[in-house]
Parts: structure tokens; sequence; C-alpha cells
């Protein structure tokens, strides 16, 4: 072996008398300085330490700075503890067990997580590129692409394409939400919803502002101000104030308290129609009587007869129905009727009491054959028919056909 140890001067302390030199190395049991003379270790280095090779240690203390221009590597580190701000110019990576963040994250350059990210917070100010993620709190100021997001808290303050779609049970509130795939949304409140697939809304629409929609499909209750859409399906209950639409299918009840019009094509329906007016001469409506239309009945036609309230001065009401009844309890009179309309006849019913003996007088309104008042059948439960017709408001054509008894 070929060595060369130079030694100016060793100075012997009390109890430190031991220098040994082998093939192996020196041994030494006291404490040597380099650069000091009051070394306070067993190796004291006052200066610069350059090293070739490996250097191993069982801990290592650093007061000061640390420069490394190559590769730490590491095998046995179980935490790393920093009281400080570790920066990594070149990035970071880990290869196993991911990143556990329990403070607030900035991220000025993006996030792209391909297996995704379970985060309390995470914030970020470029792209956002997410694979599956889970998070109690997401804030976005750049673009985001997420693949399957659940967020407690969303925050978005640019523009978000999700590619997956959205499954939000609490509902969304956002300005603007763009969605490619299938959304399903528990409650969603938005300035403007853009959806260029089929929408399924099982919690209902209600769009004030209405909805301008390539197809809408509703199994809830759907409420719209106004809607321009080329098809709109609802299974619930839909309330639209103005639609305009293609097609327009519903298997529910829909109130349309802004009217329908139909420009062409018309309308189909297998149920019933119920409306509160209807307007236009009905002449090409089919299996429906129309006002200005000639009709011919195959089935019986019939009106109820709508019972009188008995009095000392009995007033009928034209407009609840043609034909009346009434049970004379003493000598009555029969007044002039209300809502008189001409063109309007009917019938009444008038029958003694198990009496009998009573007596009807009429108003200045019923006029009569040779304008004579007729005389009742006087009979206990003896019935007599009125037959009327009005002819102008203030003048009823009857006549009496007596003792139906």
């Amino acid at each position: 072996m070929t060595a060369e140890i130079r030694v100016d001067r060793i100075t012997s302390r009390t109890g430190i008398n031991t220098l040994s030199f082998t093939e192996s190395g020196i041994s030494y049991n006291f404490n040597v300085g380099f650069g000091t003379t009051s070394p306070r270790s067993r190796v004291d280095v006052e200066g610069d330490v350059r090293v070739s090779g490996v250097v191993t240690a069982t801990n290592l203390v650093v007061t000061g700075n640390v420069s490394v221009a190559g590769t730490v590597t590491s095998m046995d580190v179980t935490n790393v503890d920093s009281v400080g701000i570790i920066t990594a110019q070149q990035g970071l990576q880990v290869l196993a067990n991911g990143i556990n963040i329990i403070g607030v994250s900035t991220l000025s350059g993006g996030v792209n997580a391909s297996q995704g990210a379970d985060l309390a917070r995470l914030r970020v100010t470029g792209i956002t590129t997410l694979g599956q993620t889970n998070t109690t709190g997401f804030s976005n100021a750049g673009v985001s692409t997420l693949g399957n997001a659940t967020a407690s808290t969303l925050v978005v303050s640019g523009v978000s394409t999700l590619s997956g779609g959205v499954n939000a049970s609490e509902g969304v509130d956002l300005a603007r939400l763009r969605v490619t795939g299938i959304t399903t949304l528990g409650n969603a409140t938005a300035t403007t919803l853009v959806v260029s697939g089929v929408s399924t809304l099982s919690g209902g629409v209600n769009a004030s502002q209405g909805a301008d929609l390539a197809r809408l499909r509703v199994t809830g209750i759907a409420t719209h101000g106004q809607t321009t859409t080329t098809g709109l399906s609802n299974a619930g209950v839909s309330t639209l104030g103005n639609a305009t639409a293609t097609t327009l299918s519903v298997s529910g009840f829909s109130t349309f308290s802004g009217g329908v019009s139909v420009t062409s094509g018309g309308v189909n329906v297998s149920g019933v129609v119920t409306a509160t007016s209807f307007s236009g001469s009905g002449t090409n409506l089919t299996g429906l009587a129309a006002l200005a239309t000639a009709q011919t009945f195959t089935a019986q036609q019939r009106g109820a007869i709508t019972a009188l309230t008995d009095g000392a001065t009995i007033t009928p009401d034209f407009s609840l129905a043609n034909n009346f009844s009434v049970t004379l309890g003493g000598n009555r009179t029969l007044a002039n009727p209300t809502n008189l309309t001409a063109g309007a006849s009917g019938v009444i019913f008038i029958s003694q009491d198990g009496t009998g003996s009573r007596t009807l007088s009429f108003g200045s309104y019923w006029d009569f054959p040779d304008g004579t008042a007729p005389t009742l059948t006087t009979t206990a439960s003896a019935v007599d028919l009125l037959v009327y017709t009005v002819r102008t408001t203030t003048s009823i054509q009857a006549q009496l056909i007596a003792n139906f008894s």
C-alpha cells in the first residue's frame, strides 16, 4: 500500500494518548480539528469539505444550507419535515403513496392528476386535469378538465369542461356550466346552462326566464317562463308560460298559463283535453262538438235537473242549468229569473207537497198563452211541468202542462 502521512505537530493531552496506524486506516480516541485548534467533536472542520465518493452517516445535522448539484437518493427516509418552504425548481415526483396536504395548496402551473386527487382543498390558477377527484373544496381560476370529480365545494371562475359528466346530489350553483357527457343534478341553479346531449332532470326544471334547448326530458315538475326547443318530453307536471316547440311530448299533466298556439301540424291528444276557453270555428274538429258547427249526435244528450230552494219567493238562476225542479211547501211566487240569455230553453218540474192545495204566482217576465197565468194542480203530490223558452232578457215564453201525478 502506498500512503503518506505528514504531521507537523502532535500535542499530547492528559487522557488522550492513543494513535494507531494500520493498513485499514487510522484509529484514534481524541478529537481531531481541521482548520481549528479547539475541535468540539471527533472530527471538527472549519472550512469546506469536498468528497468525490460516497458519504455514509447514521445522522446528518446541517445548521446552514445544503446544495446538491446532482441527485439526492434516499432509500430509508420515512418523513421529510420542513418548518419553512420547500422549493423544487425542476418539479416534484412522488413514485408511491401520494402527497398528503392538510393546509391550503396553491398551484400556479396547474395540476395534472391522471389517477385522481384526494384533497381537503385545492386552488389552481392554471389548467387542471384530474382523472378522479375526491375533495371537500376545489377552487380554480383557470381551465378545469375533470374525468370524475366528487367535491363538497366546487368554485370555478373560469371555463370548466367536464367530459365525464357532473353528479351533484346536493345541487350546483354556477354562473356557467358546459357539459359534453351525462349530467345528473339534484337541484341546479345556473345563469346559463348549455347542454349538447340529452338531459334528464328528475327533480324538475324551474326556468323563470325561459329555456332554449335542443331536447328536454323531465320526470318531475317543469316550470318555464318562455321556452324554445326542438323537442320537449315530460313525464311529470309541466307549467309553461310561453313554449315554442317542434315536438312536445307530455305523458303527465300540463298546465299552459300563457295558452298554446299551434301554427302547423295540429295537436294529437289521446287523453282528455280540459280548457277554460276555446277560440275558432272548430270546423276541422272530429269527435268533438263545436259551437259554430252543425252537429249530429249519435248518442243521448242530456242536461242535469237542478233543485230550486223552496220559499215564499223562488228565484231561479238560469246560468246554473236548463232544467229545474221544486216542491212547494206553501203558496209561492216564481220570481223573474237571473242571468237570462235569449235562446235558452228548458223545463221546471213543480210538485205539490203531501198536503197539496199550494198555489203559484209568477213574476212579470213570465208570458203565457192569451196572457193568462196558469193554475196548478192542487192534489197532494201532484206534478206539473212548466216548459219555457227565453225570447229576450225580459221575456220568457212559457206553458204549463198539468197533472203528471
